[in-house]
């Protein structure tokens, strides 16, 4: 065992690859073996991944937040408007609150009879953006659907809008999509 400890097979043979991975080759009937093998290489190589993903994810969203959502508030300051927005999350990686402190009026959005469209955190992000950061009105694109195919009428969407109210949403932005 002490040997295997050392990386010595019992056999001792060795490999050389194109010349240039020479070196002792695992016992590739040694369960211990091989599992050292595998954690000492490609176990640290995603150890390693993963921490760099992390960080590059985290780059990411901070530059979305502190580029993107803060050069378009500057952008719409100086033109004297308000900056409105959405969260960009999940489409794209970023934090689905913090660029709301870019924002001066948070918005999020919910569909109408088109599930698969809505984004669960949606309006608890917007929500949640609009309180952490201390903005009064948080709005919401609401009964979006596709094709324009609305057949409803407004008692209809009653349901609907109370849930997003109660939630905290208290200004609608009508949008279609063709």
């Amino acid at each position: 065992m002490d040997n295997f400890a050392h990386g010595i097979t019992s056999t001792g043979h060795t490999n050389a690859t194109g010349g240039k991975g020479f070196g002792l080759e695992c016992d590739k009937f040694n369960p211990e073996a091989i599992r050292l093998q595998f954690n000492s290489w490609f176990g640290k190589a995603c150890e390693i991944a993963e921490k760099i993903l992390y960080d590059l994810r985290q780059t990411i969203e901070e530059l979305v937040t502190d580029i993107f959502y803060k050069i378009l508030q500057q952008k719409a300051h100086a033109k004297g408007c308000l900056f409105s927005a959405e969260s960009t999350a999940p489409t794209m990686l970023s934090d689905g609150i913090a660029h709301y402190r870019y924002t001066d009026i948070p918005m999020g959005e919910f569909w109408l009879q088109s599930p698969t469209h809505d984004k669960p955190n949606d309006v608890a992000d917007a929500v949640s953006g609009a309180h952490i950061y201390g903005k009064n009105i948080v709005q919401a694109e609401a009964f979006t659907q596709l094709r324009n195919a609305f057949t409803e009428y407004p008692a209809m969407l009653k349901t609907l809008q109370d849930r997003n109210y109660a939630q905290g949403i208290n200004r609608l932005v009508f949008q279609t999509i063709k």
